[in-house]
C-alpha cells in the first residue's frame, strides 16, 4: 500500500487517467493545429514542427509510442487538406471555364 492508503493498482489507474487527459488534450492542439493550417493561418512547415513539439510532451510519446507514426497521421491529415483544395481549385477553374464559354456563345 502506499503512504495514503492507496493500492499500487489505484495508483496505476489514476496516473492512466491522467496521461489519457493529458494525451487527449494533445491531440486537441494538434488538432487545433491542423484547423489553423487549414484556413491558412500557417504554413505546412511550422504546423509540422509544433505538432511534433506537442507530441514530444504527450505522455504516451514520451512513455510508449512512436512518434514518427504520430506525427505521420497528422501529416496525412494535412496532405488531405491540400489534395482538397487542389480539387476546389481545378473544380473553380473549370466552372470559370464554362462560364466564360457560355458568355462568348
Amino acid at each position: 500500500m502506499l503512504e495514503n492508503g492507496e493500492t499500487s493498482q489505484t495508483a496505476t489507474l489514476t496516473e492512466q487517467s491522467s496521461e489519457s487527459f493529458t494525451d487527449l488534450n494533445c491531440i486537441k492542439q494538434c488538432n487545433e493545429l491542423i484547423n489553423q493550417y487549414h484556413i491558412e493561418q500557417n504554413g505546412k512547415a511550422s504546423t509540422i514542427l509544433n505538432i511534433r513539439e506537442l507530441l514530444l510532451k504527450s505522455p504516451a510519446i514520451k512513455s510508449r509510442r512512436d512518434i514518427n507514426k504520430a506525427l505521420e497521421a497528422f501529416i496525412r491529415l494535412l496532405d488531405n487538406i491540400n489534395s482538397l483544395q487542389v480539387q476546389a481549385s481545378e473544380r473553380g477553374h473549370r466552372a470559370a471555364g464554362n462560364l466564360e464559354e457560355e458568355e462568348t456563345n
